[in-house]
């Protein structure tokens, strides 16, 4: 396969660089990228945008080779998601992107809370909202997703807690895959009552007849809580593997903010 072709059918997959494309988005957050199985509280609501800025200089080809790409790719993204804790046990939120070439929908509803475990649903959509870039061409103009999974949230210790998550999702109108699985495992050690450090692993996988597309990526970072109201996050994704899809390193920041 030749790299323009490559690099053409990938960059729709830019605007999800920091939470995948096959991942429930709109939901409240847990750390970094994956989400945790807490929703927000009836009556609360949160706002939060995010930017990331992304460059590139090889990606992943068919083999799961690295190879190096002729030049630089950098992009930046300025996200924004609104969420509504809709009654006890359920959250309700939309999310966009710069360009407003998807909308996405998103609910996480607890299943499970019993010694320090929850467990929680997790069901999405997206929607194309008209807008195109030039790389959306392996995009059909009715381009749409639909996603179902689980969360599961651990307090490990006073200091320490882990997320696991695991979602699938089905496509119309992408060209090359139809079905996309996202899973991903988040921990965090609070370093003092305000700062939390985090490494996680998130990662997806594309299929069609077979795997067209797979990623996984390292994501350190840590949040840091100015107020009950006001969080920040800090993190840098870093591609570790893949097929057919960029290499290459994320920075991103975004600012919780609830009312």
């Amino acid at each position: 396969m030749k790299i323009n072709k490559i690099l053409i059918a990938l960059f729709v997959l830019l605007s999800s660089t920091v939470v995948t494309y096959g991942q429930v988005q709109g939901i409240s957050g847990g750390k970094l990228t994956v989400p945790d199985a807490y929703p927000v509280e009836k009556g609360r609501f949160e706002f939060e945008p995010s930017i990331s800025i992304f460059s590139s200089s090889s990606f992943f080809d068919s083999g799961w080779n690295k190879i190096n790409a002729p030049g630089e790719t950098r992009s930046s993204l300025l996200n924004l998601r609104v969420t509504l804790g809709l009654m006890d046990g359920m959250e309700l939120g939309s999310s966009f992107s710069t360009g407003m070439d998807d909308i996405f929908l998103g609910s996480k509803i607890l299943l499970f809370s019993e010694n320090d475990i929850n467990l929680s649903l997790l069901a999405g959509a997206s929607f194309t909202a008209g807008n195109f870039t030039p790389a959306d061409s392996v995009k059909a103009p009715d381009s749409n997703s639909y996603s179902l999974g689980c969360v599961m949230s651990s307090v490990l210790s006073d200091k320490s807690s882990l997320d696991l998550y695991f979602t699938g999702s089905a496509f119309s109108g992408l060209a090359e895959y139809d079905k996309s699985l996202s899973y991903g495992a988040s921990f965090g050690v609070f370093l003092s009552s305000r700062f939390l450090a985090i490494v996680e692993l998130n990662g997806y996988t594309n299929f069609g007849s077979s795997v067209y597309s797979s990623k996984l990526s390292f994501i350190p970072g840590f949040t840091y809580k100015f107020s009950g109201n006001l969080l920040m996050v800090i993190g840098n994704q870093v591609d570790l593997i893949g097929k057919n899809e960029l290499r290459g390193n994320t920075i991103f920041t975004s600012f919780t903010m609830s009312f």
